[in-house]
Parts: structure tokens; sequence; C-alpha cells
């Protein structure tokens, strides 16, 4: 009995150790068990007698384990004075949404540029595609944390604040901070306290990009959203109006989405691993096809914008391109997710040197040295001639190129 007073009296004078011990029995028990360890949870945090109430329930809780009498017995800390060895408002957790385990240092090497290698940042591993990410400063972290999303090659990465009382194994990482847009809304629905419910069907609203006094311009409606990873990606929004007594479906598109799937629309797979396939549309499109979710980067159309003060979410964050205009989105680090074309953009740009050097003109007889500029239509410099023959060449090289990829 002594066992179960420590336990009872653990539970009433700190709520860690009874959380600890909640967490782990609804992790063990049965649906009915894990029912009652959440209602547990719900009331631990009351005064004296929701505290002798939860102590009970958290013994009754341990019998149905069945712990033997060492395991039952509970280690007592004091731990009111210990210091944070981690500062959460410096740290987040991080996981990388993908189907296979990925080394830390792979996560490292492409984060670490890509967030502008801050002073003082540090990696730790957490457990699977789990890592704690340390900066040297409370802007750093929340500069990286507004640039979400941030990809593994084309694999989101889901950011969460630490929680000092939790584990990172224990988080749930289902939202990605993300910019959507909303096309084509009549000019009477383009301001900031419409976009707060218009774009809420979406997912968690944080702010709406708009003008000092609310209005929104532009050809889309830019809104900062955290969506549900375990939901379809929205490809529509429905308004009702009032005014008009009539619905109209207006398109979302997304910027910098990470790899997704465009038969179901989740993010983390790809749609030739979905284990739901869906049917083609009579042009050969899927549902969520990319060129239909996928916004394009014309983000110099709202270079005169900020980010509303009217949604939840309050202040831009330094760096941010509702602060000042620039943005810590679209970095060309490795991390930053450059789109799974980079390798075919690289390829081309290779090829179009090939033909830049073979097209260089030869001096004609009594000629000083070669043309380092372009000469113009239709002519070649004075002194010079075009090598008709290398610009064959230079044709067939990057003709043929693409049939030799590695």
């Amino acid at each position: 009995m002594a066992a179960g007073d420590l336990v009872e009296g653990s539970v009433r004078e700190g709520a860690a150790e009874g959380d600890s011990v909640r967490r782990g029995g609804g992790a063990a028990a049965d649906h009915s068990g894990s029912d009652r360890g959440k209602r547990v949870a719900s009331d631990g945090g009351g005064g004296g007698s929701n505290s002798a109430a939860a102590g009970d329930r958290v013994e009754n809780l341990m019998a149905r384990l069945r712990l033997t009498a060492a395991e039952n017995a509970a280690v007592v800390i004091d731990d009111v004075d210990d210091q944070e060895l981690v500062d959460p408002d410096r740290t987040f957790w991080g996981k990388v949404l993908s189907p296979s385990v990925l080394h830390l240092e792979t996560i490292k090497s492409a984060m670490r540029p890509a967030w502008g290698n801050p002073c003082g940042l540090t990696f730790n591993p957490a457990g699977d595609n789990l890592f704690v990410a340390e900066f040297g400063s409370k802007a750093d972290r929340d500069r990286v944390m507004e640039g979400s999303p941030w990809k593994v090659g084309k694999h989101a990465v889901l950011l969460k604040k630490v929680d000092a009382d939790a584990s990172p194994v224990d988080a749930v990482f289902d939202r990605l901070a993300i910019w959507a847009r909303i096309l084509k809304l009549p000019t009477r629905l383009m301001r900031a306290d419409r976009g707060l419910e218009i774009a809420r069907p979406i997912g968690i609203v944080k702010r709406v990009e708009a003008d000092s006094i609310g209005r929104c311009w532009g050809p889309y409606m830019r809104v900062r959203v955290e969506i549900d990873v375990n939901e379809p990606l929205l490809r529509f929004v429905t308004v009702t109006s009032s005014k008009l007594q009539s619905s109209t479906a207006y398109e979302v598109q997304y910027e910098r989405l990470p790899l997704y799937c465009f038969s179901c629309g989740l993010l983390g797979h790809s749609t030739l691993v979905c284990t739901s396939p869906a049917e083609r549309d009579e042009h050969g499109d899927l549902p969520y096809t990319a060129k239909r979710l996928s916004a394009e980067d014309n983000s110099k159309i709202h270079a005169g914008t900020t980010s509303s003060n009217v949604a939840s979410g309050g202040n831009s964050v330094p760096g941010s391109r509702g602060s000042d205009g620039s943005s810590v989105q679209g970095g060309r680090g490795r991390g930053a997710g450059r789109g799974a074309n980079h390798g075919e953009e690289q390829e081309g740009e290779s090829h179009d040197k090939k033909f830049r050097a073979a097209v260089i003109a030869k001096p004609r007889s009594g000629g000083q040295s070669l043309c380092s500029g372009p000469p113009e239509r239709g002519s070649a410099p004075e002194g010079f001639s075009i090598d008709t023959a290398a610009i064959s060449a230079a044709i067939f090289i990057t003709a043929a190129a693409p049939m030799r990829r590695e």
C-alpha cells in the first residue's frame, strides 16, 4: 500500500509525474482504458479534491496494467527548482514527412543552408525522422518557423514548438504552415476580414496579406494557413453570398507545395505508391494534379502589400515577407526545395553552356582574338566569321544530351 501512497502523493504534488503515468497508461491500455486516460488528463489540473480523484484514477489505471510491485514503486523527484537545459524560445521540434527513415546528417545538410546557416544552430536526434533544432537566438528560430514550408528533397518538414513537459516522440505533427492563394475573388471580397472567413475551410488561418487598411490586391488573395496533413488538400472554397443569394466555388493553390499524391491529395507520398489510386479525367489528369494546386512563383505581384494584423497570429516576424517586402521563403539552399525538376534545370543549363561555347566566332585571317561577346543578328563582328560547323555540332550535342542522362 505504501507504493500506492507514493503514486498518489506524486500525482498530488506534481502534474508532470501524473501526466507521464497517464500517457504511459493510455498507450498500453485498450480503447476504454485510453478514453479513461483522457478523462483523467482533463480532470488532473484542479484543486485538492480533483487531484485526489485523479490520483485514485491513476492507481486504478495502473492496476489495470498489472504492474509488478517494482514497477509500481514511484520515484519521487524534487524538480521544482530545476533549470531548463533547453530554451523553448530558441528551439523547435521537427519531423520529415517521409515514408523512409532519413539520417540526421541528411536532414542537417539540407536544412542548415536553407535556413541561412544561422549562428548557434545545432541539430539533435529525437527519433525516426524526428530532430530537435536549437538556435542561437529567438529571432532566428521565429524566422525559420515563419519561412515554412521547408523540404528535405521533396519531403515536407513539419515544425512544432517545444513543450518542456512532453516528449517529441509523443508530439502530434499534423500541421504544415503554408501560403495559400484563393483565385479570382471579386473585388468586394478582397479584404482581410473576409479572408479570415473565406480561408477557414483550408486550415487554421494565421493572417491575410493586405495593405495597411485591410485591402487585398492582385489576381488572388494570399493567406497564411496551417493545413492538416492528415486531410486532402483543399482545391476549392465555396462562398455563399447573402447579398447575391448565390454560391461560387473559388480555386485554391499553394506556394512551394511539398511532395503530395495527385490521386488522394495527401502529403507525404507520391501517386505511384498511393493505396487509393484515382481515375483520370477526359484530359488525362488526376483529381489533385499539380497544375491545379501548385502555384507559380510570381510573388512580385504582391511586393507592395503587408501581412494584415487582423488575422489571428499577430504581427509579422522580422525578415518575413509581411514585414519589409523581403521573404525567407523560396531560398536556394539544398533544403529549400527547388522542385522535382531541379536536376533537369541544372542539366539544361549545362547543355546551354556547351552550345554557347561552341558558337564562339572564329577570327578571320589577320584577326587578333576570339569574339567574347554575342554577334548582332544576321552578321558577325568585323574581323570574325561564325563557325557554322561548330553551330551544327552544338545543335547535335544539345539534341542528343537528354538521351545520355545519368
